[in-house]
């Protein structure tokens, strides 16, 4: 009985040292990115929204279309406004 306790207690003790060891070498570092993340959210949010205006097909004249645009000549592939999905 009394070496079950000891066990028990030894076991308990470790898992405390080791959660102390994670949290004195990961914790600070996790809430400086989280503030960072949060901060950045915040400057994101905050800008102002520009609409994106597309014109549809029949407000725009027959002598406006193009036939031969394609979408890399508007917007070049390796461009910082590019975005993935």
């Amino acid at each position: 009985m009394a070496l079950t306790v000891f066990f028990a207690l030894g076991i308990l003790g470790i898992d405390f040292m080791l959660y102390v060891l994670f949290q004195w070498t990961w914790g600070d570092k996790r809430r400086a990115i989280a503030r960072q993340v949060a901060s950045y959210r915040r400057q994101f949010d905050a800008q102002a929204r520009l609409p994106f205006l597309v014109p549809s097909e029949e407000t725009r004249g027959s002598s406006q279309r193009s036939a031969g645009t394609k979408a890399e000549a508007l917007v070049p592939r390796h461009s910082p406004n590019t975005r993935i999905a």
